[in-house]
């Protein structure tokens, strides 16, 4: 199964890609050399999306410096925050207090996650397009303090989370990375 989805992954997603499916365990996921690898072709398709903040969050992450530079050589995912973008994402946190970390020195990208998803559906007729979906390796947080799954399931969005996120992802796309007599 081959899914036309198109992915607004998160910043926990790609940083559990990067440390559980690595480029030195699972190649054909992230390309080598000149090969772009499946997230690679996804991008190329326009399938793959983030925010500009994601970008912004993966680079002051601590560690992972392979990722950082996968990001950087994959730039063009993260796409710029719209005016409608930044008008949902006030709407979002006055929603969910708690979803974002106002002492962080990085704005959260967590809001912006579900904007871009919630404005892109918005932004077509139904059944005309590409279904978008939150990609994000979070759990669903509940009263105490929400989570994207959370601000997903108010904005009526698909969202892949914990703990299947990636798995779910993967079998979405029709990916393998290991032969059939290994499994």
């Amino acid at each position: 199964m081959t899914s036309k989805d198109v992915y607004c992954i998160d910043t926990s997603a790609l940083i559990d890609l990067w440390q559980h499916y690595g480029p030195e365990t699972h190649p054909g996921l992230w390309g080598r050399g000149s090969a772009r690898g499946k997230l690679g072709e996804l991008i190329d398709a326009g399938r793959l999306i983030a925010p500009r903040q994601v970008y912004k969050e993966i680079q002051s992450y601590k560690g992972e410096s392979g990722l950082k530079g996968w990001a950087k050589r994959n730039k063009r995912m993260f796409v710029q925050t719209t005016r409608q973008e930044v008008l949902l994402v006030e709407q979002i946190n006055a929603t969910f207090p708690g979803l974002t970390d106002s002492m962080k020195e990085t704005p959260d990208a967590d809001p912006f996650v579900v904007a871009l998803a919630s404005t892109k559906i918005r932004s077509q007729l139904p059944g005309t397009g590409p279904d978008y979906v939150v990609l994000t390796c979070e759990r669903r947080g509940g009263a105490g303090k929400p989570r994207i799954p959370d601000a997903c399931d108010e904005y009526q969005i698909k969202c892949l989370c914990y703990p299947t996120a990636l798995i779910d992802f993967f079998q979405q796309e029709g990916w393998q990375f290991w032969e059939a007599s290994q499994r």
